[in-house]
């Protein structure tokens, strides 16, 4: 998918510009700015009416000039920090679009159809006597239900779109619901983590979005990036691989003898 309205780091987030940002002076800076005009203004103002018999003592003019360069040096180190901030800020457009063909583990429950597959890992609080995971569309219709994993520790979930009796398109978001209970019928607290390839970035609002298919992800839900291969099936973890055993699979070791004995006969 392509990046839309990509063509400088403008369009990545233009409200990093506006008022208030980093890239405008604070307050704290332009106040300091302005008492230092007035301190020496008051200074010139004092030197030019002070006694010619009674001077000013030179350590007290000495020290007062000491403050004023320090406070000086202050604001031109607050500056420097402000320009390099905005710079930062200018570039961070790029840094994101870095994650763009990257796989990632994301903190959500909802994974794009990448490949006509959807992938989460999952991980259960406590021993589970019962785990259900139930797989729902964009409009909330169950879509896949299936029994989980009663062993302890993380698991992931791989649900192949073309074994649904319901046709799901690419791109197409699905969320996976956990439901654990212990022997005495508690529920058990469970987290789901999403597996995405990342194909581009939404830089329309104030933070800039990750896209994965038609799902958006902020960055700070990003727990891992891997490099994502070829069959766009890339562990984020290393994670035991989990299907759903109502598919059904034929025993290699059967087919395997069974091609024996007909060679035999």
């Amino acid at each position: 998918m392509s990046i839309s309205a990509l063509t400088s780091t403008g369009y990545i987030n233009p409200d990093k510009n506006s008022t208030g940002g980093v890239g405008n002076e604070s307050d704290a800076t332009k106040e300091a700015k302005e008492r230092g005009f007035d301190y020496l203004q008051l200074l010139l103002t004092q030197l030019e009416n002070q006694n010619p018999l009674e001077p000013m003592d030179t350590k007290d003019l000495t020290n007062q000039l000491i403050q004023q360069a320090q406070l000086e040096q202050s604001i031109n180190t607050n500056d420097k920090l402000d320009a390099f901030l905005k710079q930062l800020e200018n570039n961070s457009g790029f840094s994101t679009l870095s994650y763009i063909g990257n796989r990632a583990e994301i903190l959500s429950s909802g994974a794009p159809v990448q490949g006509g597959k959807a992938e989460w890992a999952y991980v259960v609080d406590g021993k589970a006597a019962e785990v259900s995971l139930t797989v729902i569309d964009s409009e909330g219709r169950i879509v896949h239900n299936a029994a989980g994993s009663l062993e302890p520790g993380a698991h992931k979930f791989t649900l192949d779109v073309s074994e649904l009796d319901e046709e799901i398109q690419d791109g197409e978001g699905l969320t996976l619901l956990v439901g654990a209970i212990d022997k005495d019928g508690e529920p058990l607290l469970n987290t789901v983590t999403a597996f995405a390839n990342i194909d581009g970035v939404d830089g329309t609002g104030k933070n800039d979005l990750l896209t994965a298919g038609n799902l958006k992800y902020g960055l700070d839900k990003v727990l891992k990036m891997s490099q994502a291969d070829n069959a766009q099936v890339a562990d984020a973890v290393d994670l035991p691989d989990e299907t759903d055993e109502t598919n059904g699979s034929e025993d290699p070791g059967e087919t395997e003898e069974s091609e024996t004995n007909e060679e035999n006969t």
